[in-house]
């Protein structure tokens, strides 16, 4: 089951309870790109698909699709501030390859892989 830090619960509530994004969900998920072959992206979204995992925290709604959950199995997802940036950060031991720049990787998961989307 994928974790979620007190940073990253705390952040999501903040982004889900801007005036716009009333009612909505947060999405976490991995599509098809970069040059190891995975990346990690984020939405809000209105509903729920039929097929999606539903993990609740502290009162807010991730969602995720089959084959992401299935490679964010055991990932942590966190909010991170520094001096340089802010924004999530994802900690998958199913990572096997990242690449030089660290937005894309290779998932130990290859059953999962094949169902991620190439779009989102």
């Amino acid at each position: 089951m994928l974790k979620i830090t007190e940073n990253a619960a705390k952040r999501i509530k903040q982004v889900l309870n801007q005036k716009d994004n009333k009612g909505k969900s947060f999405r976490l998920f991995v599509t098809g790109g970069g040059c190891a072959g995975l990346r990690y992206g984020m939405a809000l979204d209105k509903s729920k698909k039929k097929a999606d995992t539903e993990i609740k925290v502290d009162g807010i709604k991730i969602l995720m699709d089959e084959g992401s959950a299935d490679i964010l199995d055991g990932a942590e997802l966190d909010y991170v501030e520094t001096l340089e940036a802010s924004g999530f950060k994802v900690s998958n031991p199913g990572t096997i390859h990242t690449c030089g720049c660290g937005h894309s990787f290779t998932s130990k998961n290859k059953k999962s892989m094949e169902k991620i989307e190439k779009c989102h």
